[in-house]
């Protein structure tokens, strides 16, 4: 039997945001391992301790003064270690608006309990991730 564990992460769901996306990446034990030295290696070449798009988008923490030259270099690094490191990768958008409009609105049976937006798009996420699993 060959277990998977996969990691997912969102963004949107704080109010005011437009869209709510989820996404993430599944892989096996031999994967994961291979990935982690691939991105131990990377921290140390790179000099970051980790990886947070919103402080690298920033520029902050780890990041702070880095040039676009040296920010381009550790995507295209991070683009070849994850290139075929993962078994699955999943990516989930939803328009709140949408959400609200089509998903909440309108009839429904009574006592139906709805999914939130993150629910949502956990729900799709886990779904492709187990259509993955059974091929």
């Amino acid at each position: 039997m060959l277990t998977y564990t996969g990691y997912l992460d969102e963004s949107g769901t704080h109010g005011g945001s437009a869209v709510t996306v989820m996404g993430g990446v599944m892989a096996n034990a031999r994967q994961w391992s291979n990935f982690a030295k691939q991105f131990a290696r990377l921290k140390k070449r790179h000099r970051f301790t980790i990886f947070h798009t919103k402080k690298f988008k920033a520029r902050r923490g780890d990041f702070d003064g880095w040039s676009d030259e040296q920010c381009l270099a550790l995507l295209a690094d991070l683009a070849a270690a994850t290139d075929d490191a993962f078994t699955e990768g999943v990516a989930m958008a939803l328009e709140n608006a949408t959400y609200e409009n089509d998903y909440k609105g309108g009839e429904k049976p009574n006592k139906l309990r709805l999914d939130s937006k993150y629910g949502l798009c956990f729900r799709q996420c886990l779904y492709l991730f187990i259509l993955e699993v059974m091929k």
